[in-house]
């Protein structure tokens, strides 16, 4: 194993609030002086990335989506703060970063729970042209053209300029994860709006099919081994257990799957393995949107939605988007699915 020698001193010339930030990389000083605004421990913060990203950006074990390198260091550092980044903060980071998808994920997510969809799935789609065996950019990326696709008013109200240019980039997006549209489907920039509407359904489903695909067992063995995909996947013996992390994506795909198209074909086997705790939750809170959108059931979904939030990990719902999940409006009259919503800290930041 080859050794380096690597450094980052963090130093002030003690009568004004500068800071400089000296990287040493192979015995190589080259000071770089920090924003004005830039506290002591953000200038740390920022040089311990700088650190951390130049040992990570020659590891063969990162996936392309998580990858780090030195000249983003800044941005990741906003990304990572502890006060919660603003829109406008992680916009700054996302420009010094752009092909960052830890960035465009997070800035994607708080557009979301501000109603922001089209620019939302902008994100999403950037970050699938980065890496599109990401499997959390592509599934994001179906949930929200999706929720687009159903408000057809967030669409057709965007002028003919901005709608082309978001149909291109859907486009290239589906292409590069390989969610090929039949002619007839194919999302054309330049089409009315109601057909651009059906091509984003289209997409959707065609994108969840993808991604189900690529849960495969079979699939999932032959990505492990790549050094990159390892680590995401998790233990070897995971691909092959009925309550691994795949066989739980795959059954929160299929979940999403069904809220998206009238049908119920694997119904009874999702609902059988999401009775289970070890299926975790996001199986149980995707049934829930389904008998929203495509049963009308809010007795069915309130039940599952109820599941949903007793299972591990449920921490990582954000209780903002728990209050404003379009797929949820049939559930927002009744009292059970109020106490529920005030069990969470509804806030706007929580991604």
């Amino acid at each position: 194993m080859r050794k380096s020698s690597l450094r980052c001193l963090v130093t002030s010339d003690g009568e004004s609030s500068s800071w400089s930030r000296m990287p040493r990389p192979a015995r190589r000083w080259q000071p770089r002086n920090c924003p004005p605004d830039e506290s002591a421990a953000d200038a740390c913060r920022v040089a311990g990335y700088w650190a951390a990203a130049t040992v990570l950006s020659n590891s063969p074990r990162m996936p392309l989506w998580a990858r780090w390198s030195p000249a983003t260091a800044h941005a990741f550092a906003a990304y990572d703060t502890a006060t919660k980044p603003s829109v406008s903060a992680l916009s700054a980071a996302l420009r010094e970063a752009p092909a960052t998808n830890l960035v465009l994920h997070q800035l994607a997510d708080r557009l979301s729970l501000a109603g922001k969809y089209v620019d939302a799935a902008e994100l999403y789609a950037r970050a699938v042209v980065v890496d599109p065996t990401d499997e959390t950019s592509v599934y994001r990326l179906a949930a929200t053209l999706a929720t687009l696709a159903r408000d057809s008013a967030l669409w057709s109200e965007l002028a003919h300029s901005r709608r082309s240019a978001a149909a291109a980039l859907l486009m290239r997006a589906g292409e590069r994860a390989h969610a090929n549209l039949s002619r007839d489907d194919a999302l054309d920039p330049n089409a009315p709006a109601a057909q651009q509407l059906a091509a984003l359904r289209a997409l959707a489903r065609k994108l969840i099919e993808r991604l189900h695909d690529t849960l495969r067992a079979r699939n999932v063995l032959i990505r492990y081994f790549r050094r990159d995909q390892r680590d995401t996947i998790g233990s070897l013996h995971t691909v092959f257990t009925k309550y691994g992390r795949p066989a739980q994506s795959r059954a929160m795909v299929h979940a999403a799957a069904l809220s998206m198209q009238p049908h119920s074909k694997g119904l009874k086997k999702i609902k059988k393995l999401a009775k289970d705790p070890r299926s975790g939750w996001q199986v149980c809170y995707n049934l829930a949107c389904y008998y929203t959108q495509q049963e009308d059931d809010a007795q069915a979904a309130i039940k599952w939605l109820e599941t949903a939030l007793t299972r591990p990990g449920v921490e990582e719902l954000a209780g903002a988007w728990l209050a404003m999940d379009p797929d949820l409006e049939l559930l927002h009259p009744l009292t059970r699915f109020e106490l529920l919503r005030n069990s969470f800290a509804t806030r706007p930041e929580e991604s």
